[in-house]
Formats: C-alpha cells, structure tokens, sequence
C-alpha cells in the first residue's frame, strides 16, 4: 500500500518513506519463524484494525532504521550522538548538500527521457483500450480477494511498461547486455526483471480495475497475492525459460529471511520481486518491484557471481568514453576512442589517461580519468568504500599535474601522439564520476582538477562559458552545489517517540 499510494499520490511522503523502509525490520521477526513451516497457509480479510496496527509497525521500523542510519554516521565524523539518559538520545548531523545536488541534478535530467511510452498510439486513447480490457478480466474471489484472466496483448503492452518504468534506474546500466554473469547475459538477467515487473504493473492495475469495478473490495486485501513455489516456477517456463535457469531466478528475485541481516545493514528497502513464505509458499508484493526493479538483481549477482562481476567491470570505462564522445558536439569537439600512456621521460608509465577531449574551437584540451564504481544506496559501508575509490584519484591528479605543468594543450597531444589542432591554452583536468564524484563532510579535493559527476557534467555543460565549455564546466557544477549550502537557513527539529525511548534529531543546513 505504502509503495503503491506514493506512486499514485494516494500516501503521504513522508508516511510512504518510512513505510517501505520499514520493511527489512518489519519482517525479520516473522520469515525466520515461517521458513520450515509446510503445508497451507491461511489466507483471509484484513480487519480495519489490523491494518492500523500493521500501519504503524512498519512506520515505526521504518523510522528506527532511518535513525538508526543517521546515528551510524558518526563513526564517519558526519553526526554526533548524545545519550542523556538510557530513555533518551539525541543525534545531530549535517544536510548532505553534495550529495543532495546530485540527486537533484539526476532528477532534473531524468525529466527530459519523456513521458510517452514509444509505439505511436496516443497515451490517453492506450490507457482507456488498456482500463476497457482489465474490467473485463477482473472480478472479485470470495467476496473480497482477486481473480482475473490475461491475454498476450496484455503481457505485451506490460512488458514494454516494465521497460520504460526500468529505464531510469541506474543498476540497469551497470554492464553491457552481453557480459555473462553466472548461467546467463545481463541482458537476459533484466529481460527477467523486465518479465517480472510487467506482472507486477499489471496486477496493480488490475487491483485498481477491481476496485472501480467492485467498491466493496480493500486494496489493501488485494495488492499482495501468494503462489505455490512449483506454480511460479511453471509460470517462468510457459513464459519461455528453461527448466534449467528457474532455480537460479528464483533465487535472485526471493528475498528469505537469511539476507534480511545483509538488508537491515545496509538500511535499504528489500527490492525482491517474492518474499519466501514457508517451504511451499511465495508472496508476490509490489512495493519491492516498484521501489526499484534491478536492485536485489544488481547486489545478488555481485555477491554470487563475484569472478565473473569483476571481469567485466573493465568492459564500463570503454561505455563511458563512447557516451562522453556521443554527448560532446562532433561538430567542436574529439574525443578519441582510446585511453592513453602518460610516459615519464625514462619511458616509463607514470599514469593512464582514460579519456581526451579537444575543444577544435578554443583549442584547448581536456583529459579524463573516468571512475565507475558500483553503485549504492544507504549503505554506509559501501558509501566509505566508493569514497575511498575517488580518493584514489588524488594520486592521478598530482602525477597528471606534476607531468604536464607547463605544457600547452598542443604539446600535451604531440607528447601522447595525438594529431589534432590543439592550441596555446593550457589543458584541463577532469575526474568524472559515473555517479559520485564528491562526498558530504570529505573536504575539499585537489583543485588542479575538476571532480565532476556524470549528471552534474551534462547538466553544467550547457550551462558553460560557450567560448570555453571544459574549463568553466567545474566552476558551473561548484556554483550548483554552494546553492544547496545556506548557512543562514535555520535547523530542521524533529522528535521521535517509541515506547521507552525518545529521539531528539537536529539537521543543520
């Protein structure tokens, strides 16, 4: 309900944030218990008063592992915890501006992808086609559950939503659709989340169809359904998968209750696609499909197929150059399609160059070290790791730096051997993030360079000096930041109260 109302605006906020986060510690205490129970399960109504308890819990889960994050801070020096008595805990931190500017710049480029779905046909006459087929499907089971007919158009139309609904999220772009990873492609590891999700998008539409159509029935009643484990697994072979791959699927896309410890640590909502019930049962929910379809994919491959990941993490560097040339102007801008050997004068390497840019209009030259680490969510861990990843290209800036100091862009390329018409000015420095190129509470980086993320690259570029765009690029992105910092605005207060406890929290802008 919780993920499902904020998609449709039906749930506060808020109230939506702390519900799905809510889920990890929700659980836990319940999926240990049921995993060696057999046989059937009981499967019935929810009372009005179960669901305000339910309500609760999980605001309340929620709100513990959102504090329990924040407290967790301080062993980063990014908070400070008091403890004033043992009912009693008071946690002060600091607004991420950094990092809150790149999520903003990642929304804002996200709007330009547009909202039509590509096939021709105008949204709104494809939505009624779409609602006249799922009355006519759905109907009610026993007074208050769910049953409904399917047809292959429908899978159609579904699995081209769950694609598009894919696009935007990040963990789809971690490989090129033909690395292998385990028994299969990448790309046919998210064909089978692109597979999953459609069912999931059209259930929920169903769920909506059935309750315009019968007023009577509860969302809340008919948005989880549960499957027996022998019936899911013939669902994915009549869709096409050999018998062979099913276990390996499921595996992937089933949260049980041994990796809850793995998600409440990294304080992130559970993204599976099943939630493991018994020995013979699966629930099949949507807040975990539509909180993000790739993400328990994205984390159990690099757990499980950890040989094959990290072959094939070389394979992103090259992407990254190629969309870094396809988004540059062709007309003013090369980039070469290869790397580069920085020699010292002994004829040893001092340095890779990852990527060159030359501006043919200023002349001036630009060289990149392109840094794609996995991504993360909430992790604190896995933050500190990508933290100290970037940090790592200090080394590079000082060595590029101290190499080249006063050389003109044109010697720069005569020294790599590159032939092109570059000019007097000086060469720029670049260190671009696929995602996370500056971290809140990290100081400031070497100013010899400037630290850029993808997002914050194209969303400044255009924003630049259009005489010289690459050297004024990090200037624009710095300019962005410092508008999330204001040191006038006053701290947000927020008292949090359980049973036992009280947590006082301050956020200073």
């Amino acid at each position: 309900m919780y993920a499902v109302g904020a998609r449709w605006g039906l749930v506060n906020t808020t109230r939506a944030r702390y519900g799905l986060l809510g889920a990890v510690n929700a659980l836990s205490p319940f999926l240990g218990r049921a995993a060696e129970t057999a046989g059937p399960i009981p499967w019935g109504p929810s009372q009005a008063s179960e669901i305000a308890v339910a309500n609760g819990y999980l605001e309340a889960c929620g709100k513990l592992s959102h504090l329990g994050r924040l407290a967790a801070l301080e062993r980063f020096g990014l908070a400070e915890v008091s403890i004033s008595t043992a009912e009693r805990i008071s946690i002060r931190t600091r607004n991420g501006s950094v990092e809150l500017a790149l999520r903003v710049a990642e929304r804002e480029l996200g709007k330009d992808t547009g909202a039509e779905i590509p096939g021709g046909e105008k949204p709104e006459r494809r939505s009624r086609r779409i609602a006249r087929l799922l009355t006519q499907y759905v109907d009610s089971a026993g007074g208050w559950f769910i049953r409904y007919d399917n047809d292959m158009k429908l899978v159609k139309e579904y699995r081209r939503d769950a694609q598009f609904y894919g696009s935007k999220y990040m963990e789809r772009e971690a490989f090129p659709d033909d690395v292998t990873l385990g028994d299969r492609t990448f790309g046919q590891w998210c064909d089978t989340c692109d597979q999953a999700l459609g069912r999931i998008l059209c259930h929920v539409d169903f769920a909506a169809a059935l309750v315009r159509k019968r007023p009577n029935i509860e969302l809340h009643n008919v948005l989880t359904i549960y499957a027996r484990k022998e019936d899911v697994d013939a669902v994915w072979q009549e869709a096409g998968m050999p018998a062979s791959m099913v276990q390996a699927t499921m595996g992937a896309l089933t949260l049980g209750s041994q990796q809850l410890e793995e998600w409440r640590k990294a304080y992130e909502v559970p993204t599976h696609y099943y939630v493991g019930l018994g020995k013979d049962f699966v629930l099949m929910p949507c807040f975990g499909a539509l909180s993000n379809p790739y993400y328990s994919l994205f984390r159990h491959l690099r757990n499980e197929c950890r040989p094959d990941w990290d072959r094939s993490v070389d394979r992103r560097e090259e992407v990254f150059r190629a969309e870094l040339a396809a988004y540059l102007p062709a007309s003013r801008f090369l980039v070469q399609e290869r790397g580069y050997k920085l020699r010292r004068s002994d004829g040893l390497v001092a340095t890779d160059i990852d990527a060159v840019a030359v501006d043919r209009t200023s002349g001036r030259v630009a060289l990149f070290q392109l840094k794609w680490h996995d991504i993360y969510g909430r992790s604190l861990s896995e933050r500190e790791s990508r933290k100290r990843n970037m940090a790592m290209a200090t080394t590079w800036v000082d060595t590029v730096a101290r190499s080249l100091e006063g050389l003109s862009s044109g010697e720069v390329c005569r020294r790599l051997g590159i032939d092109c018409a570059a000019g007097s000015l000086p060469p720029v420095l670049i260190v671009l993030a696929r995602y996370m190129a500056r971290f809140s509470g990290d100081g400031e980086p070497d100013p010899r360079a400037s630290w850029l993320a993808w997002p914050e690259f194209r969303q400044a570029f255009s924003a630049a000096n259009p005489d010289d765009p690459l050297a004024s690029v990090g200037k624009e992105v710095d300019d962005y930041r410092s508008s999330f910092t204001d040191p006038t605005e006053r701290p947000l207060r927020e008292t949090f109260i359980f049973k036992n406890l009280t947590i006082d929290l301050e956020v200073v802008m």
